[in-house]
């Protein structure tokens, strides 16, 4: 996915704390840190294998923090999010079958929210979800044929991979988040972000 193309849809102007999970070597935070000089902090978590290769500009950056762990342990992910107002997961759920996407998605929401009493950032918490999009009905268009490819090259690499439709992802992200706090926001090609307002009061 087009960093360029997400950040020309994405708006980030009012976030404080940036947390790229599965961020790999940094490379997403550094164009988001170019573009947003006035953003005060950001976060990179990702496996200790990516993050001990992290890139020298953002070691170098006194304003950022990086993390090591799996998104599938939640008290790592806790210690990561805590001060996070704005968290991007780019790329990264089409790697993985739905119980596994649903339970990323579910961790960092309850990363953020488990400890309300402690975030500063109690009713402006955003969760970006960059990927592919799947139209929900396959067509001949060009676009529709491109993204059913992907599907099938997914499946065949990596059982349980695939690409998702809107209404995929929607049945992968938490029952108790209400539906009008997501939206998607399409972006060139067969790309979009699914942008889920998160609140610190869920009863899950």
């Amino acid at each position: 996915i087009s960093t360029t193309s997400i950040l020309a849809d994405l708006d980030l102007s009012n976030a404080q704390t940036v947390c790229d999970v599965g961020g790999g070597r940094g490379n997403f935070l550094i164009e988001i840190a170019r573009k947003y000089p006035n953003i005060p902090n950001f976060v990179l978590f990702d496996l200790p294998g990516s993050v001990a290769h992290a890139l020298p500009e953002l070691l170098a950056s006194n304003r950022t923090q990086i993390f090591s762990g799996s998104f599938f342990d939640l008290p790592k992910l806790q210690l990561a999010l805590q001060n996070c107002s704005f968290i991007t997961l780019k790329h990264i759920l089409h790697n993985w079958d739905d119980d596994h996407a649903a339970t990323i998605i579910s961790n960092i929401i309850q990363a953020v929210t488990s400890k309300k009493e402690q975030h500063h950032y109690q009713n402006n918490i955003i969760l970006a979800i960059a990927d592919f999009i799947q139209p929900d009905i396959i067509s001949e268009s060009p676009m529709s044929r491109a993204v059913s490819a992907l599907d099938i090259q997914m499946l065949a690499t990596q059982p349980g991979a695939r690409e998702r439709s809107y209404h995929d992802f929607l049945s992968i992200i938490p029952h108790y988040v209400p539906r009008d706090s997501i939206s998607l926001i399409p972006l060139r090609g067969p790309y979009g972000i699914i942008q889920i307002d998160l609140h610190l009061d869920y009863s899950s």
